[in-house]
């Protein structure tokens, strides 16, 4: 055989174990498992995707992203596999997008299996320039707590709402909460509690999800986006037997409350993600039954 037909051939099966090797890695970062009790949070026009669990109940070990800056299939969306190295093996927890530019994401809370990492902190900080996690120890924390929500302020100031403590969390007793906590970001130190607001609270709640626009939040069991507001969508009662579908607003500048009507509600779903991009919101899996 010629050398110059023979080098052709090498080139051609090396170019064809390449093509193999790309098809390979697109299929891998183009299809994840399904998930709920994760977040979602958009830092520069990319979603990341944080902890969750699977259909059999196991904790993803994936740290998954997606570009919204491009038109794409909803049936099959181009994810991004990230380095997981330092993110919490959690469900059920929250995340904000807060620094310069909301450069950094901000996690709180979550369920966990075991003791050992029920009693570590449950505030972590990601930088996605560096792709770094990093735990923080802050005196005076709320409980640790899953099933929450929690928003952030134009000032850098998150707060957080409702949840259940249980095993999960490492109290022996399981209980739902009503309280409402801020956490400042800008510093990253010093939480501070609220008196329970009692005009139209929503009361004791969990499995719900927030988002804010301006100095409103709103409770939702549902969506709507209304100008200067939080917008919480979905949630269960304790029991799941009770899927939300009332929407409650909490103006942060009077802090009062108030329950605005809404129409062509989504279906009712909690231990979803719910994350405002524009003017739109974007609902991500997520549960409408105990049936995952």
């Amino acid at each position: 055989m010629p050398l110059k037909v023979y080098h052709n051939i090498i080139i051609l099966k090396w170019l064809f174990i390449i093509f193999i090797l790309l098809i390979t890695l697109i299929q891998s970062i183009s299809s994840v498992d399904p998930r709920w009790g994760h977040t979602a949070t958009i830092i520069n026009d990319t979603i990341y995707f944080v902890g969750g669990r699977t259909n059999d109940n196991r904790f993803t070990l994936d740290f998954i992203s997606l570009n919204l800056a491009k038109e794409f299939p909803l049936i099959s969306p181009p994810w991004v596999e990230l380095d997981s190295t330092g993110m919490p093996l959690t469900s059920d927890h929250t995340a904000v997008a807060t620094g310069i530019n909301n450069s950094k994401i901000v996690v709180f809370g979550g369920d966990v299996d075991d003791p050992a990492s029920a009693a570590m902190s449950s505030l972590l900080v990601y930088d996605p320039k560096l792709q770094f996690w990093n735990r923080l120890i802050i005196s005076s924390t709320p409980t640790r707590r899953f099933l929450h929500s929690a928003v952030i302020l134009s000032n850098q100031f998150m707060l957080i709402y409702g949840g259940e403590i249980g095993v999960e969390t490492g109290n022996q007793n399981s209980l739902v909460l009503a309280d409402l906590w801020g956490f400042n970001t800008s510093s990253l130190s010093g939480w501070q509690g609220f008196p329970s607001l009692a005009n139209y609270s929503p009361g004791m709640r969990e499995r719900h999800t927030a988002s804010i626009i301006g100095n409103k939040m709103i409770i939702i069991g549902g969506t709507d986006v209304l100008k200067d507001s939080i917008i919480i969508y979905g949630g269960s009662s304790m029991d799941n037997i009770t899927i939300f579908g009332d929407v409650a607003v909490l103006n942060t500048t009077y802090w009062d409350w108030a329950a605005p009507p809404t129409t062509n509600t989504p279906m009712h779903r909690f231990k979803h993600s719910a994350t405002i991009y524009g003017a739109n919101m974007i609902v991500a899996f997520g549960m409408i039954s105990d049936i995952h």
